[in-house]
């Protein structure tokens, strides 16, 4: 019981993780491994024992420090034994059997199970027995995958597991998919797995046979005739009949006339072979060594007849590459072959009337057969790069393009000769930050990732950068001592990559960047920036402010002075002494530069007079008293009395207007 947890615990690594869906596997994988260690009883049941007291019996003290060991490393294990990403949504609980209970209701939601239930029956349906593990094997697994959908409410009944058994067996059980379905009687499980086992066994025999025929037949093709009676192949072990010695003695080779080896394992034929094409238009070997690819043969063309009448199987029709000693290679395939040499390709041939037309590259026409020397090569070699189509990303932050432009000559109004660009792979969208020094790159980086990450809810996977000092340390005689920048990457788990040495091209994405920030900055350059927002520093400005409690009559702004810009919005900053907020920014203000304002600075003087106008009606006549504006600048509008009459008198100006 003492030493069983070091044992439990040291074992903990080989068990299968839970990852959320597996969890009867993992969950029968713990109640084994707690009930050999004996250490089961407080996933067992769920009666929990009471605390002991220094009054309690000697067997509940017992009983309870065999629960208290059970219950405490039961949870350690289960805890232990599940994936990374599945422990912080773990229910929080002190007890073994209630925790995985918990567990197993967070597992098996309806999603799970649907998820589940058909990769089942996807395997079940399509499982196909291809010889790699015995028939036994086989049957079994698929009768597993039946009774573990049951588990899930899918009952999956006998004839069906026979039928779905069935039509997995290969093309050589064809014969015995046939007896079955000819014959009235359904078979059960267990009979169809007794049947398959005496199905395999006699598949191998005949396989072992016709593996023998093969091997022997160069031996005694001149004597040995195929037999013509029956088709079950019993008349053909005639021809090997007789001892083994008796074989050991007729050894011959009919090709070097040496006894004591066959003509296909004499060294001499081999050697010719190598030597010499045997000129057949189709070639077949044994093995698979030196074949780039292999396409899969299907139909009545999978078989090829020999010699002998007998069948053999074609794996495949493959392609072949030759190398010669010149340091050319052919690859010959499906009537087309190809020349090499180091990887370039110089042409191709095609096969017509048995004969391959061989059309040669018109760049190394010239110089095709001309070998150079080792001091050519040294003297002539220039710089080759192979642009490879890059693959993009498929999803934000997967690869984030990084490079640093300058130092200019002339610094930003801040101080600045550098800038940095951050590209995003997928969206092509950059960020740009400007640099005093190289070394300041490590803290903008960080702020980039804050920032988008935050703000993308995802994760960056890569960055992207050439060889830079800031980006790359230089290898020292210790090896390459990662900068700080590396060292921010390896701490966020963010993997670097970096391009070769003098290959700008690989980071082509960041270098367009940057080429084109340069060409806007130099036709921003050559245009004439606008200076209408800019304003005289401390200059007086009323300054309207929001105010959501400000009444009908109270004043509309607030007098300050101008102090600068917003940072981060745009508007300005004013400095309001009389207000309860000093600083204020707004983009709402009159500026009074120089001590002037618009208008004139002079008041109006403005003459108010009245003046009587008698209103008449038909019945009662009323008097209205109108105010008229006039200036001094003016002469007085209305000195005489102007009286309008009745409308009906329109011919006289001069009559009172009656209203």
């Amino acid at each position: 019981m003492i030493a069983a947890s070091p044992n439990l615990f040291a074992s903990a690594d080989s068990f299968v993780k839970f990852n959320g869906i597996n969890y009867d596997e993992w969950a029968l994988k713990i109640q084994y491994t707690l009930g050999i260690m004996a250490l089961d009883i407080a996933i067992l049941t769920d009666e929990v024992p009471t605390e002991i007291t220094p009054q309690s019996p000697e067997a509940e003290k017992c009983h309870y420090q065999a629960w208290e060991k059970s219950n405490r490393l039961g949870l350690h294990l289960m805890r232990m034994t599940m994936a990374d990403n599945i422990k912080p949504p773990m229910p929080k609980t002190e007890k073994a059997r209630e925790f995985m209970l918990k567990v197993k209701e967070c597992s098996q939601s309806d999603l799970v199970d649907k998820s589940i239930v058909g990769s089942l029956m996807s395997e079940l349906t399509t499982k196909r027995f291809d010889w790699s593990q015995p028939i036994h094997d086989h049957v079994t697994h698929m009768s597993n995958l039946a009774a573990k959908l049951k588990t899930f409410r899918m009952d999956v009944s006998d004839t069906f597991l026979v039928q779905f058994i069935i039509n997995s067996l290969p093309y050589e059980c064809g014969q015995f998919q046939v007896n079955y379905n000819t014959i009235k009687d359904k078979w059960n499980y267990q009979e169809l797995k007794a049947m398959l086992i005496q199905e395999e066994g006699i598949l191998k025999k005949m396989k072992d046979q016709a593996v023998h025929f093969l091997s022997h037949d160069g031996a005694n093709s001149s004597k040995a005739k195929p037999s013509k009676k029956g088709k079950n192949g019993k008349k053909r072990k005639s021809f090997f009949k007789g001892p083994e010695s008796a074989i050991q003695k007729e050894k011959k080779c009919h090709f070097s006339k040496k006894p004591g080896h066959f003509k296909k394992d004499c060294p001499k034929r081999k050697a010719w072979f190598e030597r010499k094409d045997s000129g057949a238009t189709t070639h077949i070997s044994h093995i698979k060594q030196g074949y780039r690819m292999i396409q899969p043969i299907r139909g009545v063309e999978q078989f090829v007849s020999m010699g002998n009448r007998m069948k053999a199987r074609i794996e495949g029709i493959e392609t072949y590459r030759v190398i010669l000693d010149t340091g050319f290679n052919f690859k010959f395939g499906h009537g087309i072959f190809s020349m090499y040499r180091n990887e370039y390709f110089y042409g191709s041939g095609t096969l017509i009337d048995s004969l391959y037309r061989f059309n040669l590259d018109v760049r190394f026409s010239d110089s095709l057969f001309i070998v150079e020397s080792q001091d050519c090569i040294k003297g002539k070699q220039t710089k080759h790069t192979v642009k490879k189509s890059a693959t993009r990303s498929s999803q934000l932050l997967e690869i984030i393009h990084t490079d640093i432009c300058g130092p200019f000559d002339t610094p930003s109004w801040s101080g600045e000769k550098y800038f940095i660009t951050f590209i995003d792979d997928f969206s092509r969208y950059g960020f740009t930050y400007l640099l005093h020094e190289k070394t300041h790159s490590v803290d903008v980086l960080e702020i980039f990732i804050n920032e988008v990450e935050r703000q993308l809810e995802k994760k960056v996977k890569i960055v992207r950068s050439d060889r830079g000092g800031e980006f790359y340390r230089r290898f020292t005689e210790n090896g390459q001592c990662p900068g700080p920048f590396a060292k921010l990457l390896e701490s966020r788990g963010i993997c670097a990559q970096y391009t070769m040495p003098s290959t700008p091209q690989q980071n082509d994405v960041a270098e367009r960047r940057n080429r084109t920030l340069m060409k806007m900055v130099r036709s921003m350059l050559r245009r004439k920036p606008s200076l209408r927002h800019l304003r005289v520093w401390g200059c007086p400005a009323e300054v309207r402010l929001y105010n959501p409690n400000e009444k009908k009559l109270d004043p509309r702004t607030v007098s300050g002075y101008f102090i600068g810009y917003s940072q981060k919005s745009k508007g300005y900053r004013f400095y309001c002494p009389n207000h309860r907020t000093r600083i204020v920014e707004t983009g709402n203000a009159r500026f009074i530069e120089n001590g002037q304002t618009s208008g004139s600075i002079e008041p109006r003087k403005v003459d108010i007079k009245e003046i009587q106008v008698e209103v008449s009606s038909p019945e009662v006549a009323h008097e209205f008293v109108v105010p008229i504006v006039s200036s001094q600048s003016n002469d007085i509008m209305g000195q005489q009395q102007n009286k309008v009459q009745d409308p009906q008198n329109d011919n006289n100006n001069d009559d009172q207007v009656t209203i």
